[in-house]
């Protein structure tokens, strides 16, 4: 097993799609910080931007108290004229973007040519004409392709922190970006990761059950179409059980809440949510194993 592992990580640095979406992360981390620093403005005294929410809270309140959260974005710091970078409320809700909308779209593109390519030049074929075991052969691809995918979602997400930081520096502030912020993002950039390498493993035992790598890039975006109607059946009641709706929990995104309604709070732990992703990667790959076991070369 661990000869098989070494060639498959091998493999993997000879190919130059891995790097190339890796370039791609790298640039879209690039632009996001590129967009921070055009965004932000220098600091301005604090003492005149809390006057300002003040005299906002005190307009808006005159007809009745609201939800706080509706307040707090009535008079936010950019309707108040406070256009400072600030990282500790900035950095988690950008690390979360990226790990949602951009890596795992990358892992899944990933995944399905590591082993779609191999099925079609026949190195699949080669392989398995000296290494019978194919069970083993296949947890190999597996490991290696969703390490891969982890590693190099988490170098993504740290490279957002080196992006930011001028915005930080020259027109933002850290207030609160201390300790146990660092502990919360380590543990935000770990999920990132997580929800790179189930992608990638969903793209890898759908292309080694078709056995081509266009099938399982076109059902991951035919199955985001489909999970969008699933989610308006029933009042929404399916949707805990959808792959995506749980990969929003895992980062800690916002959530449709069990009435239906929007909420900011995700009702489910990132560890519940955890599981059931678990589950669905059991299943696609239980169904990789038995068609890659018992289909002829």
């Amino acid at each position: 097993m661990r000869a098989l592992l070494s060639a498959e990580f091998l493999r993997l640095r000879s190919r130059k799609l891995p790097v190339m979406l890796l370039v791609i992360g790298v640039a879209v981390a690039a632009l996001v910080g590129v967009f921070a620093f055009t965004s932000s403005q220098k600091p301005v005294d604090d003492a005149q931007v809390e006057k300002r929410r003040a005299q906002c809270l005190e307009q808006i309140r005159r007809g009745g108290r609201l939800d706080p959260r509706i307040e707090e974005q009535t008079c936010s710091n950019q309707f108040v004229g406070d256009r400072r970078f600030r990282l500790a409320s900035a950095l988690p809700d950008i690390t979360r973007g990226v790990a949602r909308q951009l890596l795992p779209v990358l892992a899944v593109v990933m995944g399905a040519s590591l082993i779609g390519a191999e099925w079609a030049s026949g190195n699949m074929q080669t392989l398995l004409t000296w290494e019978p075991r194919r069970g083993r052969v296949l947890a190999a691809k597996l490991a290696a392709g969703g390490a891969a995918a982890f590693v190099g979602a988490v170098v993504v997400l740290l490279l957002l922190v080196a992006a930011v930081m001028p915005a930080t520096l020259a027109r933002g502030t850290a207030a609160g970006a201390n300790g146990s912020f660092w502990w919360s993002m380590a543990g935000l950039w770990l999920r990132g990761g997580f929800v790179a390498a189930s992608a990638a493993l969903i793209g890898m035992t759908l292309a080694s059950i078709a056995r081509n790598t266009a099938a399982p890039i076109v059902l991951w975006f035919l199955y985001g179409i489909a999970e969008s109607l699933i989610g308006l059946w029933r009042n929404g009641k399916l949707r805990p059980l959808l792959l995506s709706e749980n990969l929003n929990h895992v980062l800690g995104l916002a959530s449709f809440g069990s009435s239906g309604r929007f909420s900011t709070m995700a009702p489910r732990s990132a560890l519940a949510a955890t599981g059931v992703v678990l589950c669905y990667l059991a299943v696609v790959t239980g169904a990789a194993y038995a068609t890659f076991i018992s289909k002829d070369i």
